[in-house]
């Protein structure tokens, strides 16, 4: 069982155009509404894999009813915490010429301490049955950052794998609680270390610090130029495919669902690669807020590669 804590649900709305005029009137030419947030993404693109997958969430009075349809429709097993307020919305502005999203994301109604205990028992007790827990996402207003790092101190003791993809104090204290597994992208692994960095080669070295924190696998994913697994066993990179990109939108939580069912596989690090980034590509050529399906992550499989650095 993979069990995805999804902190700060929201509603997507991408807006697709041509190119995008700042100070002027813009013409939308699509317009796509999904439910989202990282671990709900994250939960559809593992079912979508094949994979036993539970969803915890924070459910709004106004809007978490969508959450709920949304994963009930979907097949996916939640268990929630009612809280008061309005479920999110994101504006996401697509531009099909340069393939640049610019994202406007809410930061959520403010919860309260009493709904963090809440969610923190929720979450104490899938540990119980889990085999890998994903904290996923941004931490709404009004909850502490350790929250992750606090289950994720459970997990480690209850013996589950964590995977932690958020950004933010979040991520710094969720570093210190020593998740199994670290997924940022180049950006967010570059505010960890106070500096934008450029090439692979940066990338690798930093990954190598975390490491040295004792994180067993560190996947840093790099947009245009693929991604990169470090772990005990050395470092590993994968170039991204050229691909006709249609959305980036959820793109790295496809990546997350591909590196548990690599790990569910009890897959080597090149594996857990290539299932990651076969699910990254497979998520990228759909529009909006799409994760990968089952078969294009097969397609893609064959078709990457994985070198030792």
């Amino acid at each position: 069982m993979i069990t995805v804590l999804c902190a700060n649900p929201c509603i997507d709305k991408t807006l697709k155009l041509s190119e995008a005029i700042p100070g002027g009137t813009n013409r939308v030419e699509k317009t796509i509404r999904s439910i989202g947030g990282k671990g709900i993404n994250v939960a559809a693109a593992a079912k979508n894999l094949g994979l036993d997958v539970r969803c915890l969430y924070f459910s709004h009075e106004e809007g978490g009813s969508a959450v709920s349809a949304f994963l009930q429709e979907k097949g996916i097993e939640s268990r929630s915490v009612p809280v008061s307020g309005r479920l999110r919305e994101n504006i996401k502005i697509f531009e099909q010429n340069s393939k640049q999203l610019t994202e406007f994301n809410e930061g959520g109604n403010p919860l309260t301490e009493s709904d963090s205990k809440k969610m923190l028992e929720l979450a104490t007790e899938a540990l119980k049955d889990s085999d890998i827990f994903v904290l996923s996402g941004s931490i709404p207003p009004g909850i502490e950052a350790e929250l992750y790092a606090e289950i994720i101190a459970q997990a480690n003791f209850c013996g589950v794998r964590t995977i932690l993809d958020t950004d933010g104090e979040a991520m710094f204290q969720g570093i210190r609680a020593v998740p199994f597994l670290l997924k940022p992208n180049k950006a967010e692994l570059g505010r960890i270390f106070g500096r934008p960095l450029s090439g692979s080669g940066e990338v690798a070295l930093a990954t190598k610090h975390l490491l040295d924190e004792g994180i067993a696998y560190v996947c840093a994913s790099m947009g245009g130029d693929g991604a990169l697994l470090a772990c005990r066993d050395g470092i590993f990179l994968c170039d991204a495919l050229d691909v006709p990109v249609k959305g980036t939108v959820g793109t790295g939580d496809s990546m997350v669902a591909g590196i548990c069912k690599a790990l569910i596989e009890n897959g080597e690090p090149d594996k857990i690669l290539i299932y990651g980034c076969a699910a990254a590509h497979a998520s990228v050529i759909h529009e909006g807020t799409t994760p990968c399906t089952k078969a294009d992550f097969e397609k893609f499989i064959p078709e990457l590669a994985v070198i030792k650095m």
